[in-house]
Formats: structure tokens, sequence, C-alpha cells
């Protein structure tokens, strides 16, 4: 059975954005992850894609520096194929709530999706 594990909102502190200025401080961006793969039949973690380590590897991402939240997104979809040979596919949107904008908006958000 093909199923997915959904986690919004992991709260990340990082340097993002194309003016230098966006860059000197750390802002708040959130991302959410859609890990897409057969569930196991058995109720075992062995068996499963273990969400706890997925937003742990997504929270390291806050230790680097980005110009385009574009990056973050497929950074962090490549990080969770790379790291978890039984998904078949991620998707993942990076939001960036307080981006530079003459207007106000609800939200901005990169999504990316990636498949094996």
């Amino acid at each position: 059975m093909e199923g997915k594990i959904v986690i919004q909102g992991i709260n990340l502190d990082l340097a993002l954005g194309v003016l230098e200025e966006e860059r000197k401080r750390k802002q708040r961006v959130l991302v959410d992850l859609e890990l897409f793969f057969q569930f196991p039949e058995k109720d075992e973690l062995e068996r499963t894609v273990d969400y706890s380590k997925a937003a742990e590897l997504v929270q390291k991402l806050s230790r680097e520096k980005f110009v385009l939240i574009e990056a973050l997104a497929g950074k962090a979809a490549r990080l969770m194929l790379d790291s978890f040979p039984s998904l078949r596919a991620v998707k993942v949107r990076a939001h960036k709530p307080r981006a530079p904008l003459p207007l106000k908006f609800q939200d901005l958000y990169a999504e990316c999706y990636l498949e094996r």
C-alpha cells in the first residue's frame, strides 16, 4: 500500500534572501515535507521512514546560507531522497512568510517535487 507521511511547519531560522541585508541576520522559514513510499506490512520502524530523523535532517539546513528559497526546497528534497532509500518521491514546501514584498500577502513558498 502506497502512502505518505506529512510534516508541516518545521521551523528554521536561517540566512536566506537575494538582498544582502536579508542574509545578514537569520529569519524564520517553515518547511513542509511530504514523504511518499510503500507502507510496511509489519508494524516495525525499520520498515518505514523515520520522520523524526527526516525533521532533524531538515533542521540541520539552518546552519547554511541560501540566496534562493527554491535552492532551500531543492536541497531539502534531495537530502530526503539521499537519506531514505525507501522513498519513492518527496514534496517540499519552503515558506518565507516575511519576504520583502511591497504589498501585504499571506504566504510565499517554493515547492519542489522529486521522484526516483
